[in-house]
């Protein structure tokens, strides 16, 4: 629902402000399916969301520092023989690459 609900800007607003730092937590955790739809939320939310407060050398740090972890994952979903992680994989990488 998350993943789907990403179209919309309002929520992807929400999402960030209320389920980032749990989706962080999933995307660490073991459960592979639940990590892989949760780094898809996060790279499509990176792709979207500008922190006003946040200046542009920080942004891009940021972002770099994100890009890099959910793209190696992204990498090693795609070597997966599942169809699934396959398409969450080129979906994710398509957003990161924003």
């Amino acid at each position: 629902m998350l993943n789907a609900a990403c179209i919309d800007a309002t929520c992807r607003e929400t999402i960030q402000n209320y389920c980032g730092p749990w989706l962080e937590e999933v995307v660490k955790s073991d459960n592979t399916t639940s990590k892989e739809t949760a780094a898809v939320i996060l790279a499509k939310l990176q792709a979207s969301l500008d922190n006003p407060k946040e200046d542009m050398k920080e942004k891009m740090e940021r972002d770099q520092r994100t890009s890099e972890g959910l793209a190696s994952m992204f990498k090693d979903m795609l070597l997966k023989d599942d169809d699934t992680s396959k398409q969450s994989s080129i979906e994710g990488l398509a957003y990161a690459s924003l």
